[in-house]
């Protein structure tokens, strides 16, 4: 496969991996928000290098049958893709981050509108806490499902942010292109024991305020 993988990934999976406790950032839904929200009491926020667009309409087939709603047709920057540079010019390719309030337990990664062609494979670049992937539509050419593509860890990664690029792969026959169809994370939750140390921590520095001014 030519994709370039951290520890327990699997890319160019057929759907998108997500466990009973996980929560799904569906952006092919038309109630996702942008560039703000909170599922599952974690909050995020969508930054780019341009306009984030969620309101473009399912064109295709291959996001059916992946348990996403396929109302809207992903994230994109200024229209419903990412877009690598423009051919023989200095343009820098688009980018697009997704930023956790606090850290969560990546899952998986779904992205849509990833072809194979005669002028090449179309390509996804993502990057969170530590690692990196690259999908390469490549991998889907012969499973029927051309345009979708997820990336799963097997037993989730740690981070706070998630990003996507595209890079420009074809010289003068066009741009890589593609859309953030979703992302599946768990929230890590603090350790029970966390609020007591941090309240009695407060209450220590009250202590000593006190006394400082009683002295």
């Amino acid at each position: 496969m030519r994709v370039l993988l951290a520890a327990g990934a699997v890319a160019g999976a057929l759907t998108l991996a997500c466990a009973a406790n996980a929560a799904l950032l569906d952006f092919t839904s038309g109630a996702a928000g942008v560039p703000t929200g909170t599922v599952a009491g974690v909050s995020y926020a969508i930054t780019s290098n341009g306009v984030v667009t969620n309101n473009e309409a399912q064109d295709g087939s291959s996001c059916f049958g992946h348990g996403l709603a396929c109302e809207i047709d992903g994230l994109g920057v200024g229209d419903d893709e990412i877009t690598g540079g423009a051919p023989n010019t200095l343009q820098t390719g688009e980018w697009l981050t997704v930023t956790f309030d606090r850290q969560v337990r990546l899952t998986g990664v779904a992205v849509l509108d990833l072809f194979y062609s005669n002028r090449g494979a179309e390509a996804a670049t993502i990057a969170w806490q530590g690692g990196s992937a690259t999908i390469s539509a490549a991998e889907l050419e012969d499973s029927g499902l051309s345009g979708f593509a997820a990336l799963n860890f097997i037993t989730g990664v740690l981070t706070n942010f998630v990003s996507f690029t595209a890079a420009n792969l074809f010289g003068d026959n066009g741009n890589n292109d593609y859309a953030v169809a979703a992302l599946s994370y768990e929230p890590v939750p603090l350790p029970a024991a966390l609020p007591l140390f941090l309240a009695g921590l407060a209450g220590l520095g009250f202590a000593r305020a006190r006394k400082r001014q009683t002295a």
